[in-house]
């Protein structure tokens, strides 16, 4: 039963908000804050599937057990993401940019207690011809 991994990067069991605020001064630089909210529950494409024939119960997203399986279970898992970018033009051909990206996970992998935390940083050097 594919329909809750199916059409969705994430997933069919996960709640999602998004927010990006961009501003550009064109020819010039450009900025961009950006952050992600995500609640994921235990159904992912790894999990074990049954057939769906109607009878169960559907569960309510993000699900803390899997419908098919009894026993498989575990807390909701939490993604934050917090990323700034930018980018200045030293000349009409020549430009630096950046990108600092902040993720956080709570009950990583619906594993209770359990919280990872990172920082990526890539700098760019962007020159047209």
């Amino acid at each position: 039963n594919l329909r809750y991994v199916q059409g969705y990067p994430y997933g069919g069991d996960a709640i999602v908000g998004n927010l990006l605020v961009d501003y550009e001064r064109p020819g010039f630089w450009k900025a961009s804050l950006n952050t992600m909210f995500m609640a994921h529950g235990v159904l992912d494409f790894n999990k074990t599937w049954g057939e769906y024939t109607g009878s169960e119960t559907i569960p309510i997203t993000p699900t803390t057990q899997n419908p098919f399986v009894p026993g498989e279970n575990g807390p909701i898992e939490y993604s934050w993401l917090f990323t700034l970018a930018g980018e200045v033009n030293l000349s009409r051909k020549l430009a630096l940019s950046g990108h600092l990206a902040l993720p956080f996970v709570w009950n990583k992998g619906n594993a209770a207690g359990s919280m990872v935390s990172d920082y990526q940083l890539s700098v760019g050097v962007h020159y047209s011809i």
